[in-house]
């Protein structure tokens, strides 16, 4: 006589399955950068994981929020951007994160300029020695 009703209803529902998973992997690749929302984050460890990954994956689309970072009270923060930007761009535009705050908003507008006239160069490929010897993936500079 045919499937119970149960199997039916439970065949006709598996197909949803696979949909309801690949719209949300579409919805979840529409963000530039899976790092963004770590950078805002008001927790310190996922917002430093984030500039991290961002410098580690020379991540490009984080650049406008690792140059917001060079603003940062924590010079901790401030010292992870920089080398991430550095990994990024192969530039510093003589920024310190130890400098005093006048200094330091100086270079970061030095920055911020750079970023609104796109005369940001991107390294390629070929400086991964230099990323893998930032000073912020080096775990032996963490106390």
């Amino acid at each position: 006589m045919g499937q119970p009703v149960e199997t039916k209803l439970a065949t006709a529902r598996r197909p949803r399955l696979p949909i309801a998973i690949a719209g949300l992997l579409l919805l979840a690749s529409c963000n530039a950068s899976p790092f963004r929302s770590g950078l805002d984050s008001p927790d310190p460890a996922a917002r430093l994981a984030a500039i991290q990954q961002a410098g580690q994956t020379r991540d490009r689309s984080a650049v406008r929020g690792l140059v917001d970072a060079l603003d940062s009270d924590d010079a901790v923060v401030r010292m992870m951007a920089i080398h991430a930007l550095e990994a990024i761009t192969g530039e510093r535009r003589e920024y310190d994160p130890y400098d005093d705050s006048e200094t330091r908003r100086k270079a970061a507008n030095r920055w911020e300029q750079a970023v609104r006239e796109g005369r940001l160069d991107h390294r390629g490929e070929a400086s991964s020695q230099a990323v893998s010897a930032s000073p912020m993936l080096d775990e032996s500079t963490v106390e």
